[in-house]
């Protein structure tokens, strides 16, 4: 009986060899899959995603038990989707490196837990954040916003890791075509990704990407670590103000305009801020963009701005082509010697970050 046993044993052992054998030689990889149902489906695609364009890397044909098989070779680590055309859900994220084997058990008609994969830690790692992230669209109350930074304060807590990675350039974003308007948005989190993990993955396509993005942006005049250059404009009763009248205090310029809707719903999160951080040494300097003063200066008596207002007055801002801000409201916040260390602070997100800076 013990022989018979370990006959039996011996047989799984060698076919789980088998299964691995092709992904643990030299630099190819294997991804097996199945599909709890699979109508009408009986083609997938595996493609790959960078900021140039979509390529399909491979095909797999879908047997009848719902199976698919994909081998190849790759020399770096690449993020890559199983898609089909015949499903509109999301393609399923797959991380690729010489040597991966990864089980794939895909149930369509789950909304909550879509696939799960075994095989390989990193795409663990992704259909855990994968998870986490269709979960958090129940949080009604969780704006946009609010769900990214949730996401950043997981990922950045996790061990170093594909998926999380992966999950900080393609799940943090809703849709991958506006990726570089979260890197943007959310740029000082994004260089602290790419300071983590550019050694291990730089290589890597996608990463790539998001490395010379950063490094492009490192030459704006917004550039997080950039000193702000000072300049000087008049307030409403014709006065110059300077940034540098504020030296010495954490300072917020902050672009916004009248006519700026959005602008105008944040200025409230603003006079918050300002309020309850200003005797700490907090303060904001407004630059408007409006062309006309009236209803400049209406807007801040309406809206309570206590701080030092300044504007060019005029349709088009030399200011705003200087700084190369393209869209309000937009700011950023600076240090006691003057240099930028956020940007695009809202809501929120502001009060968290000052709560940071005067240690709270």
């Amino acid at each position: 009986m013990n022989r018979i046993i370990t006959l039996i044993l011996l047989g799984i052992i060698i076919l789980s060899s088998r299964a691995n054998i092709y992904a643990q030689s030299g630099d190819g990889y294997q991804i097996k899959g199945k599909y709890t149902s699979f109508k009408d489906l009986n083609k997938l695609y595996l493609i790959e995603i960078s900021f140039e364009d979509v390529k399909k890397i491979d095909s797999a044909n879908i047997n009848e038990k719902g199976e698919f098989t994909f081998r190849g070779k790759t020399a770096t680590p690449h993020f890559y989707f199983i898609f089909s055309d015949a499903l509109a859900r999301e393609p399923i994220p797959v991380y690729i490196n010489a040597g991966i084997y990864i089980e794939l058990l895909i149930d369509p008609s789950n909304l909550e837990i879509p696939y799960t994969t075994t095989g390989d830690k990193n795409n663990e790692e992704i259909q855990y954040f994968t998870v986490k992230n269709i979960a958090s669209y129940k949080a009604v109350d969780l704006s946009m916003d609010k769900r990214a930074k949730e996401f950043q304060k997981i990922i950045l807590e996790r061990e170093p890791s594909a998926g999380a990675l992966f999950c900080a350039l393609y799940l943090l974003s809703p849709t991958f075509n506006v990726i570089t308007e979260y890197i943007e948005k959310y740029e000082a989190f994004y260089i602290e990704i790419d300071k983590k993990y550019f050694d291990m993955y730089g290589k890597e396509s996608l990463f790539a990407g998001v490395h010379d993005f950063l490094k492009e942006r490192g030459v704006s005049p917004t550039a997080i670590g950039k000193y702000f250059e000072n300049f000087t404009l008049n307030n409403p009763n014709g006065n110059p103000i300077s940034l540098t009248d504020f030296s010495g205090k954490f300072v917020l310029v902050d672009f916004w305009a009248s006519w700026c809707g959005p602008c105008r719903e944040e200025n409230p999160n603003l006079v918050q801020a300002y309020n309850k951080y200003h005797k700490k040494g907090f303060e904001i300097f407004g630059v408007s963009l409006d062309a006309k003063k009236t209803p400049w200066k209406t807007a801040i008596l309406s809206d309570g701005l206590k701080w030092q207002q300044v504007c060019e007055l005029v349709e088009t801002s030399s200011l705003a082509t200087k700084f190369e801000i393209s869209a309000i409201p937009f700011n950023v916040l600076l240090d006691k010697e003057g240099k930028i260390i956020a940007k695009n602070l809202r809501g929120a997100a502001l009060e968290e970050k000052l709560k940071v800076v005067f240690g709270e």
